[in-house]
């Protein structure tokens, strides 16, 4: 180790002749009141100038100042040729100014006891002095200075400027500065720092070397040197000690700026304790801690602040260091004693840092987190010294590396690339970290951050390998960021013992090896390509700008984010015991086998191909028009999905899928298979795709609702297939339950083209047209279709349903049928019309509807085993096939009706334009309305209507009633029979609640006759005679009744409001004549 060389020709000359005088010699006062004698200056006056022949104090005598106050100054100008030896003591009350360009010594023994001192070898000028600005510069010489006494000035301060300055002595005082160079200003007022704008300006030598003791309690110490341009020697040595500790709340403020050019060394020890710590701040062009040196700032209520080389991460307006040296014996401190937050380290240098001693920045023994330290170059760095920034009872606190390039790897706790202390030369370019010891400052709970930049003029571009492992036992945290790649080459992350927070941050690619963070969360981010190898951690996020994003493996025990413009490939097998959320550009995303409490994968043009999952909850895949597919292997979501390719395909169709929730499901073609087992499920939601095909292997299939743009397969197996919503099919649909399964489509809101339906119970409906293509129904199963459109079976379509029912509508068209129809409840609707063409049988009820164009028999016949209900609004109905068969009520609504049955017919309620209805048996013509002529005919059996009270039967137009030689009654008291009547049959019996005009009666012999008029009774014209033989006669009229010719029968009984008889009346029973008036 090299230390200062001797101060100077002309301080070793003034030591040679200890002789000097005894005290000052040859005063002029050149301003002020001054008063010199032998051992006493008087000065009168508040600032006050004297020039010296020779200003000395020789051993064991005593030069005293009186001045007017703490604040007056004296300054003392040495014009003679000697320098000035300080052998005895100096007393003074106020500040004292010691000027000699030839040189000052205060030697040992030595006592300056003053207000404040500001001892100089460089000139003062009179006028900066009397205004107050000390501003001091060498003039035509500039001699050395040295302390080696003690020089004291409570509550004031001492000042010390030369060239080459060397302090052996102590110094104490509430501010202190030394300053080496050809310019600087000093202060000796204010409360901050003493020395400003320090230059070297004349290319003198330059060197400052303190092996004494500063002492500036509760105030601050500054050592500044300031070298010639060029200059490689050493220009600060600090061997002694500096104190600066805090008197109150605050430590003290300690300044070692050795310059922009040479060497500053510090082997001795600096303290700026207190009960917060103080400031520290250690400059030089290159600059060493040795050996032996200590910086320390720590407070006992919080730690202080220290700076070595420079600012934090080189910033701030200090000079940064070009290369740094920490030796292993140094040490610096900022540490929190017992309470309070660690304080804050930076150690800098542009081209080169080394950092082999050790740097704590503790939180507080009883509470407090851990603070900040920064090894950090710009350009090379090499760390192996211990770094402590833990917390025993709070948040650890953080180690920043901040180089260009960095290795960290296994060294043996030795430094690389780098020679012995302390020369600053490399022997190789990259910087590099032992990973001992950064395991160790992990362990102990500090969080460590690894920082590259790219800057400086070598070739490096600010990466970080790791080629050893990183294997804390404590929990902590780690970022690495890089200025281009971080490569974990043969290094690994394989945290124990504590979860460790792990942030990989790169300007260019991230390849990692196995990460394992022992329950920490991960975080990785770079522009370029990311590809992680085996992952164990808890939340990982990742974002990988625009390049791609390789996942190989592992266990995410929270949750994992993955955001790039890349392609993201997670292959191997990954499980996240948290949600996944995956987003791309237009960048392809595949998955392995992959495990997650839902996943959510976003791209905005990239294919998405899923591998074999497992994923419990949702599910949301939206590929921006790109193909949403699958590699072997089913996906099992047991949430909700939601797929979304926009006009790209959607193919899931492993057989091992299986879809637990709704699926809502977008894309230009789809196909969407269920199948892991015969009962599982598939729930759709949402649909908005092209042609789309869904199956499960037997589940039920629920299809949701929405667009399908092209066809339609549905396949169910044989488990039920149903909808949650309106349904719009452009193309065919195919409808598959195969076997055991039901199809309920029953929405109104649907819209189908054409329909192949297989399966059980069969229930489709449309707001639209539906044209039935094939149908598949095992016997005795249900089926409706509801077309709000047009209905179109086919003349082939024959249907039968068994005993289940059957309803086909056409709600907006005309419906014809052109098949055999068969089932148990039997519904035909229609809007413009209903055409029967073949065959139709019920085993059940009937119901014909349509609100317009008629009902029409075509062909075939109808058979009905229980009630018919025929309704046409005002359209007529036309079922006349001889060979129909109506075997319950038949109720009518329409216009004109014509119905036929093959046996007995009986008409329930009627609302009909004129009624035809024929019957090869007996004929209840019900009751209601017909508004027209009533034709009905019985081929020979009884004509009736409905015997319930309050029933009637109304015709507007005449009545013809044919019964053959059967009776013919209607006796309903409410009936209207409003037109003429012409009967026909055995028995006739007639009532009306009106007027009754009997125009033709053809009975058989000796069958009784009633006609009930509550109005006139109108016998038929022409001779008018009635003979009824045996059987009874009985005519009633509301109002007064006449013979129009003989009556003949059995009982006779002839009513009315008045009896008129003008013709023979013959009774062979009795005679009953009443008149009401």
């Amino acid at each position: 180790m090299r230390r200062l060389r001797p101060l100077g020709l002309a301080l070793s000359l003034a030591l040679a002749y200890p002789a000097a005088s005894a005290l000052p010699q040859g005063a002029q006062v050149v301003q002020g009141q001054v008063a010199v004698s032998p051992g006493l200056i008087r000065q009168g006056s508040d600032k006050a100038i004297v020039n010296w022949q020779s200003f000395s104090i020789a051993a064991g005598e005593t030069l005293r100042v009186q001045q007017p106050g703490v604040n007056a100054v004296l300054l003392n100008r040495v014009v003679g040729g000697d320098p000035s030896l300080i052998l005895g003591q100096l007393q003074a009350n106020g500040r004292v100014f010691l000027v000699n360009p030839r040189g000052l010594v205060f030697g040992r023994g030595s006592q300056v006891d003053v207000g404040g001192l500001v001892a100089s070898t460089l000139d003062l000028s009179d006028t900066d002095f009397l205004a107050g600005a000390y501003r001091f510069s060498a003039g035509r010489e500039a001699g050395a200075l040295q302390a080696d006494g003690r020089l004291s000035a409570p509550g004031g301060t001492i000042a010390l400027v030369a060239p080459q300055l060397q302090v052996g002595g102590s110094l104490a005082a509430r501010r202190v500065g030394l300053a080496a160079g050809s310019t600087v200003q000093v202060d000796v007022e204010g409360d901050g720092l003493v020395l400003f704008n320090l230059r070297n300006d004349d290319a003198r030598e330059a060197s400052l070397r303190l092996s004494g003791r500063v002492l500036a309690e509760g105030g601050s110490a500054e050592l500044r040197a300031q070298a010639r341009a060029g200059a490689v020697g050493q220009v600060l040595n600090l061997d002694g000690v500096v104190q600066a500790r805090g008197l109150r709340q605050q430590g003290g403020r300690v300044v070692i700026d050795g310059g922009t050019a040479g060497v500053t060394q510090v082997a001795g020890q600096v303290d700026a304790r207190g009960e917060h710590g103080g400031d520290v701040t250690v400059l030089g062009q290159q600059l060493a801690l040795l050996d032996g040196a200590r910086l320390d700032a720590s407070g006992r209520l919080g730690g202080g602040q220290v700076r070595v080389g420079g600012g934090f991460a080189g910033q701030g307006t200090d000079h940064s260091a070009e290369r740094t040296w920490i030796g292993a014996g140094a040490e610096i401190h900022a540490d929190a004693l017992e309470q309070g937050d660690g304080g804050r380290v930076a150690v800098w240098a542009e081209q080169r840092t080394d950092m082999l001693g050790r740097i704590s920045a503790r939180g507080g023994s009883r509470g407090g987190n851990g603070g900040f330290v920064e090894t950090s170059a710009r350009e090379r760095l090499n760390v192996t010294g211990p770094v402590d920034a833990s917390a025993p009872r709070g948040r650890a606190g953080q180690w920043l590396l901040d180089p260009n390039d960095i290795v960290i790897r296994a060294n043996g706790g030795s430094h690389a690339n780098v020679g012995t202390a302390p020369n600053f030369d490399s022997t190789n370019d990259a910087a590099v970290v032992d990973v001992g010891l950064l395991n160790a400052a992990l362990t102990g709970g500090t969080a460590v951050r690894i920082e590259t930049k790219s800057a400086g003029t070598n070739a490096q571009s600010g990466d970080i390998e790791v080629q050893g492992a990183i294997q804390p036992a404590g929990a902590a945290s780690l970022s690495l960021i890089a200025a281009r790649h971080i490569t974990f080459s043969t290094g690994s992350i394989l945290a124990g013992g504590g979860a460790l927070d792990v942030l990989l941050s790169a300007g260019g690619n991230i390849t990692g090896t196995q990460l394992h963070t022992n329950g920490g969360n991960l975080q990785a981010s770079a522009p370029g390509s990311i590809a992680l190898g085996s992952v164990q951690a808890k939340d990982v996020t990742i974002n990988g700008g625009a390049g791609a994003v390789t996942l190989p493996g592992g266990q995410v025990s929270g949750t994992l984010t993955v955001t790039t413009g890349g392609a993201i490939q997670a292959g191997g097998s990954l499980a996240v015991s948290g949600p996944a959320h995956l987003t791309t550009g237009a960048a392809t995303v595949t998955l392995g086998t992959f495990a997650s409490q839902g996943l959510d994968v976003t791209t905005t043009g990239g294919a998405v191909t899923l591998g074999t999952g497992a994923i419990q909850g949702a599910l949301s895949v939206h590929s921006g028009g790109a193909p949403i597919g699958q590699v072997a292997g089913g996906v099992t979501v047991t949430g909700t999905a939601s797929l979304n390719a926009g006009s790209g395909s959607v193919v899931l169709t492993d057989p091992g899928n299986a879809w637990g929730g709704t699926v809502d499901l977008s894309g230009g073609s789809s196909q969407l298979y269920s199948m892991l087992t015969a009962s599982t499920a598939l729930t759709l939601g949402s649909i908005n795709t092209g042609n789309l095909d869904v199956r499960t292997a037997g589940g039920p299939l629920n299809l949701g609702g929405g667009h399908i743009g092209g066809t339609l397969l549905a396949r169910t197996g044989g488990g039920a297939l149903t909808q949650g919503g309106a349904l719009t099919v452009t193309g065919v649909a195919t409808l598959d339950a195969t076997t055991g399964g039901d199809i309920t489509l029953a929405n109104t809101a649907n819209q189908w083209n054409g329909l192949h339906l297989t399966g059980n119970a069969l229930d489709v409906r449309s707001s639209g047209d539906i044209a039935l293509l094939s149908l598949n129904q095992p016997a005795n199963r249900a089926l409706t279709l509801s077309a709000g459109g047009n209905l179109a079976l086919g003349g082939s379509a024959n249907i039968d349903t068994g005993t289940a029912d059957l309803t086909l509508a056409s709600l907006g068209g005309s419906f014809t049928v052109g098949g055999v129809l068969k089932g148990h409840d039997v519904s035909l609707q229609a809007q413009t019309g209903l055409s029967l063409g073949q065959n139709l049988t019920a085993t059940g009820n009937l119901t014909l509807s349509t609100l317009s164009g008629g009902v029409l028999q075509g062909g075939g016949s109808v058979r009905v085993t229980g009630t018919t209900s025929v309704s046409a609004g005002t359209s007529n109905i036309q079922l006349f096939a001889a060979s129909n068969d109506f075997g319950g009520a038949v109720s009518l609504t329409g216009g004109t009706t014509t119905v036929q049955d093959a046996n007995a017919l009986s008409l329930g309620t009627l609302n009909t334009g004129a009624l035809t209805v024929a019957s090869a048996g007996p004929l209840n013509l019900g009751e209601g309305v017909v508004s027209g002529n009533l034709h009905a005919s019985s081929g020979g059996g009884v004509i009736t209507q409905a015997t319930t009270a309050g029933l009637r039967l109304r015709v507007t137009g005449s009545t013809t009633l044919n019964a053959g030689s059967a009776d013919i009654t209607l006796l309903q008291t409410t009936n209207d029979l409003q037109g003429a009547i012409t009967a026909t049959g055995g028995g006739v019996s007639l009532r009306s609640a009106g007027n009754l005009q009997l125009v033709a009666l053809t009975q058989a012999a000796h069958q009784a006759l009633v006609l009930d008029a509550g109005g006139t009774l109108t016998l038929p014209a022409g001779t008018g005679s009635i003979d009824t033989g045996s059987a009874a006669l009985t005519l009633s009229s509301g109002g007064a009744f006449s013979t129009f010719g003989t009556l003949r029968g059995g009982d006779v009984t002839l009513k009315g409001t008045t009896a008129t008889l003008s013709h023979d009346i013959t009774a062979t029973g009795n005679l009953d004549v009443q008149a009401t008036t």
